[in-house]
């Protein structure tokens, strides 16, 4: 069983590189089609965050699958770092890209994810137009790719056809982003997970495993909560169960205007539920509801 990723908050460990272009899918020729410094936390976001700690933390987890079928927790590792989450960057992303990113998607969604943003503090409702919430899916699923990219996963479940379909303004096929509020204020963080999910209820032996990419953006009182299936997943949707829709709003897709106004907060053990419980994910197998514990201690490691 390949490793299926848990939150992993402030990311700040680099994927192995990949040789094109995560979003238009250019070869890498020196002079011409150039890395850059991606930023996975917009550089506006600076402006608007606040005062943040000049530390950042990196955690994985993991599951183990057992001959048996059984399947146990991964030890948790820890790496710490002293340098601020908005310095996480990833440098899969060419320089064309990142400034037509920055002018036709990071320009227009800074009104609209301030004013969601406020909305979650506020705990006012906030109607947002059809088109305003394509362009903020289109933003959180960029940052989902950022953030895998700049992760440390050794997959990816983003391929650069998603990144392509960004560029041309469109959203990701079959992707899903919610929005909750929190009742505190939990900073920024982000957090990935990669489930892997077969093609029926129970596994099928020799059944192709596919992988799934949640990612939860977090921003102050506000969480994005990002949900792309990866290739062969088609346009299977999340169980219905995956969230609870007193507590999440559907920002994307949506038929009509989105409305945010969800009745209930999401506090700060139910998000992380919302990631790590593998029996709301869609399709688990039975041998994920019976999980043992982790054989080892965590590990910490300190980086300057």
């Amino acid at each position: 069983m390949t490793c299926v990723r848990k939150p992993s908050r402030h990311n700040v460990l680099s994927v192995e590189s990949i040789d094109e272009c995560a979003f238009c899918g250019r070869t890498w020729v020196p002079g011409v089609v150039r890395r850059t410094r991606e930023h996975v936390w917009s550089e506006w976001i600076r402006k608007q965050a606040g005062q943040l700690p000049n530390e950042s933390w990196h955690g994985s987890l993991g599951l183990v699958g057992h001959a048996d079928g059984s399947y146990s927790d991964a030890p948790l590792r820890v790496i710490r770092n002293k340098r601020s989450v908005l310095n996480q960057v990833t440098r899969e992303v060419c320089k064309n890209c990142n400034w037509t990113l920055g002018r036709t998607l990071e320009e227009p969604v800074k009104p609209l994810f301030i004013a969601l943003a406020q909305a979650a503090q506020s705990g006012d409702p906030l109607t947002i137009a059809h088109g305003d919430a394509s362009t903020l899916a289109r933003w959180a699923e960029k940052m989902a790719i950022t953030n895998e990219l700049a992760s440390g996963a050794s997959e990816r479940v983003a391929t650069t056809a998603m990144g392509q379909a960004i560029l041309a303004g469109q959203t990701i096929r079959g992707s899903v982003v919610w929005a909750a509020r929190h009742p505190a204020d939990y900073m920024l963080l982000t957090a990935l997970a990669q489930p892997a999910i077969g093609a029926s209820a129970l596994p099928v032996p020799g059944e192709i495993e596919r992988r799934a990419a949640i990612t939860a953006i977090t921003y102050h009182y506000l969480t994005l909560l990002v949900f792309i299936p990866g290739p062969g997943l088609g346009l299977l949707p999340p169980s219905p169960l995956f969230v609870s829709l007193d507590r999440w709003a559907t920002i994307w897709p949506v038929a009509g205007d989105a409305e945010f106004a969800p009745t209930l907060t999401v506090n700060g053990r139910e998000l992380e539920r919302t990631l790590t419980d593998y029996s709301n994910w869609l399709l688990s197998p039975p041998g994920l509801r019976n999980i043992r514990p982790a054989m080892l201690p965590p590990t910490v490691i300190q980086r300057n």
